[in-house]
Parts: C-alpha cells; sequence; structure tokens
C-alpha cells in the first residue's frame, strides 16, 4: 500500500506494484475486449498493473504510461470529489473531464469530444475508448456523475498601491500541465508567469481585489 495525492494534496489509499500478465493472457483479454465490443476502440492492451479509478484519477494526470501500476479502490476514489479543498466538482457532460460510473463504481476520462470516453476494463481488461453508454453491461453505463477540475487562486485580497507588483498561485498542482490565467486588462499588466502555477501582476488602479483575476488549469495528458 502507498499513498497517493489527489491535485490539492489530499490523501489516497492506492497499491502498486503488481505483476503484469504473461503475453498469451494479455492477448486472451485484449481480444475479449475488442471482440466483445467491436465498436469500441483499443487504446491499450490488456493488463493486471492497473485498474479504472488507479487510470483515470491518477495515472492521467501524473503522466504514467503504459508499464506503470497503480490501483485505488472504492471508496478513495472518491476523495477526488469529496475532500476538503474539493480537487473536482459536480459538473454537466459539457464540461467535464472525468466521469464515474456510480451504480458499479467504475471510472472513465471524457476526451476531447464530448460523449466520447476513455476508461479502463475490469481488473485485466484493456484501456479502450468508447461511447457514453456502449461497453460491460456490469457497469450500467446510463448512471454518470461528472467532474472537472477546481483550481483555484491563492493570494491578498486586500489593496495593493498602484504601480505596485502582486504574485498569486494555483492550489492545484498537476505535472506537466499548463495554466492559463487571465486578468482586467485594464487594471492589471502582467508581469510573469504565465503557464505555470506562479502568476505575478502589476497594477496602475489603487484598488484591486482577487475576484479581478481568474486561472483555468488545462491539464497537458495527451490523449
Amino acid at each position: 500500500m502507498v499513498w497517493k495525492e489527489t491535485p490539492k494534496g489530499s490523501d489516497v489509499k492506492a497499491y502498486t506494484g503488481y505483476t503484469e500478465f504473461s503475453s498469451e493472457v494479455k492477448k486472451y483479454w485484449t481480444d475479449y475486449c475488442t471482440d466483445n465490443w467491436p465498436n469500441a476502440t483499443l487504446i491499450d492492451s490488456a493488463s493486471f498493473l492497473y485498474n479504472c479509478h488507479g487510470w483515470a484519477w491518477h495515472m492521467k494526470e501524473a503522466g504514467l504510461q503504459s508499464g506503470d501500476s497503480v490501483k485505488i479502490y472504492d471508496p478513495w476514489d472518491d476523495v477526488y470529489w469529496t475532500d476538503e479543498d474539493l480537487s473536482y466538482v459536480s459538473t454537466t457532460e459539457a464540461y467535464a473531464s472525468k466521469v464515474s460510473y456510480y451504480e458499479d463504481d467504475h471510472s472513465a476520462i471524457q476526451t476531447s469530444t464530448q460523449g466520447i470516453y476513455r476508461s479502463k476494463w475490469g481488473i485485466g481488461g484493456a484501456l479502450m475508448e468508447h461511447a457514453r453508454d456502449y461497453g460491460p453491461a456490469i457497469y450500467e453505463m446510463n448512471y454518470r456523475h461528472y467532474y472537472k477540475l477546481n483550481p483555484s487562486v491563492i493570494g491578498s485580497s486586500g489593496l495593493l498601491c498602484a504601480n505596485s507588483q502582486r504574485t498569486y498561485y494555483s492550489d492545484t498542482e498537476i505535472s506537466g500541465s499548463t495554466y492559463y490565467w487571465t486578468r482586467n486588462t485594464s487594471l492589471l499588466d502582467y508581469v510573469s508567469g504565465q503557464g505555470t502555477t506562479d502568476y505575478q501582476v502589476n497594477q496602475d488602479d489603487p484598488f484591486l481585489y482577487r475576484d479581478l483575476l481568474q486561472q483555468q488549469l488545462h491539464c497537458h495528458c495527451p490523449l
């Protein structure tokens, strides 16, 4: 057992160090997934090294690749959207990056195409790309909850004197990600930090409040 972290630093119990299938077993389960669900697309062959929660909630964000081993079991996947700082918040499918099939405790990520997901099927199944409601019947795919990242801005909300600088920070850190900051351009001048967790601004107006600054986090995890 090991401890992993949500994007905002909450502990998640996980398991690693599993031994991979033999080539024969890997082929059997890969073929099982592709033969039984021909309208899904194989992304990676069957594996015993990780499960659906480990892949969707941790491996994608950490940039881990095929051959890495992480398994997360219920209820620890729930921590990602129930931790005190809310690493993820509930949303609609249009804005979701993560999907929870809550009736059978299965996790997926949504691709850049709405309604097209990727998920790891079964303890030893393959990584598949599939329509929202297409896959093993055991997952009861019509029952879904949607989640999106919930990055927040950390920094003083006090007044900032004219011609002064202040640095703001993201409370969400994901390795390899790109951070996009926006600002009220009539009040704030950009200094440095676009694309990073730290963003520095200068302002000409004698009054500045934190809500003039916003941040969006885009995880750099190519599909």
